[in-house]
C-alpha cells in the first residue's frame, strides 16, 4: 500500500500520540516539541507518513530563523524519529528525510541520531561535525584574576552583549540552562552551558580505558568508572578564540560559581583550532552530530534551538 507525507502542526497531537506510547509510558514529555517556541517563518512542527488515512511514522522538526554571516537563515532540527513496526527495514527513514528537504531550503541538524541512523544520514549528505569534546577538569587554580568577570546573566537587557546575542540569551533563558558573561576590560564570550551527566569511564580518554580500565577496576575500585558524574557541556560560545586564550581565568571563576561540578568540556574543534595551556584535561568520544547546508560551516555548527533545551536532554 502506498505512503502519503503531510506536514504535522501544533493541533494535531492527537494524531501523532498513539505513535508515541510506542516509543514512552508518558508521551506528555513531547508535548514541548509540538508548540512554536522560536520565531521562524515556518509554522508546522514536524512530517508524518499516513497509510489508508493511520498515521505510520512521525519525524519532529523545530525550526528557528538566525541571522549566520549577515544572512537569514531557516534551521531545522529533526528531533524523534518513530517508525511504526510493520514498516520498519523499508527504508522509510530516507524517504522522510526526502521529503523535508523539498520544503524549504532548510539548515537541517541531526543532534542526536541513533548510531543505526548514522548512514542514512551521510548518504543523504548529511556532513558529521568532530565527534569529540575536550573536558577540563576541576583542579587547585590560583584565585580567579581580577582582570576578569563571568557574571550569570537572568534577562537579555546586558548593554555589553552585541544585538545577536541579546537575542540568542533571550531565546534560551527560560529553559535548564546556565547563561554567563565571561569578559576582560577589551572582550567578552557569552556562553550557554548545560548539565551533561554520564558515568565517569565516558569523560576519560578511550585509549586510556583500553589500556587501564582493568588496572582501574582492581585499583580503585569498579565503581569508581561507573559513577555517574555531571559536568557542564557548552552548547554555545560567541567568542571561542577569547575563551580559549583565557581558559585557566574562565575555570578559576567558574570553578568557583558552581562549586560542584568535576568539569566542563567544549567541541574539540574548537580546542584543536585555538590552542590552550589547560594542565588537566583530556579528549573523549561524546556523539555523532550532523547538519546538512551549503550555507554553515562546522564553525558555526551550534546545538541551539533544539531539542536539547525543549526536551532538557
Amino acid at each position: 500500500m502506498s505512503l502519503s507525507f503531510r506536514k504535522v502542526y501544533p493541533e494535531d497531537y492527537a494524531l501523532i500520540e498513539p505513535l508515541l506510547k510506542k516509543i514512552s509510558d508518558n508521551p506528555i514529555k513531547f508535548m514541548p516539541l509540538f508548540f512554536n517556541r522560536w520565531k521562524s517563518k515556518e509554522s508546522f512542527v514536524g512530517v508524518a507518513a499516513e497509510q489508508q488515512g493511520n498515521v505510520k511514522a512521525f519525524l519532529g522538526l523545530v525550526f528557528s530563523d538566525r541571522e549566520i554571516n549577515g544572512r537569514t537563515l531557516t534551521f531545522c532540527n529533526l528531533t524523534t524519529l518513530i517508525i511504526d513496526e510493520s514498516l520498519r527495514g523499508q527504508k522509510l527513514s530516507y524517504k522522510i528525510i526526502e521529503f523535508v528537504k523539498s520544503l524549504g531550503d532548510f539548515v537541517l541538524t541531526a543532534i542526536t541520531p541513533i548510531p543505526s541512523l548514522y548512514n542514512m544520514y551521510e548518504s543523504q549528505g548529511f556532513k558529521r561535525v568532530n565527534d569529540f569534546r575536550t573536558i577540563f577538569w576541576r583542579m587547585p587554580l590560583p584565585g580567579a584574576s581580577s582582570g576578569f568577570k563571568l557574571i550569570s546573566l537572568n534577562e537579555s537587557a546586558n548593554e555589553i552583549l552585541t544585538q545577536s546575542e541579546r537575542k540568542i540569551l533571550a531565546d534560551h533563558l527560560e529553559f535548564n540552562c546556565l547563561t554567563l558573561l565571561f569578559q576582560s576590560q577589551k572582550e567578552h564570550a557569552l556562553l550557554i552551558l548545560k548539565p551533561y551527566s554520564a558515568q565517569r569511564r565516558k569523560f576519560i580518554t578511550q585509549r586510556f580505558l583500553n589500556y587501564s580500565d582493568y588496572a582501574m577496576r582492581k585499583i580503585f575500585n569498579y565503581s569508581f568508572l561507573d559513577t555517574v558524574i555531571t559536568p557542564l557541556e557548552v552548547h554555545y560560545c560567541s567568542n571561542y578564540p577569547f575563551l580559549l586564550a583565557n581558559i585557566k581565568a574562565f575555570a578559576a571563576h567558574l570553578f568557583t560559581l558552581q562549586e560542584k561540578i568535576p568539569g566542563f568540556f567544549v567541541r574539540t574543534f574548537y580546542c584543536e583550532r585555538f590552542k590552550n595551556s589547560y594542565p588537566l584535561k583530556n579528549n573523549f568520544w561524546h556523539s555523532r552530530q550532523l547538519y546538512f547546508s551549503e550555507y554553515i560551516s562546522e564553525e558555526q555548527f551550534d546545538t541551539l534551538y533544539s531539542e536539547i533545551f525543549l526536551l532538557d536532554l
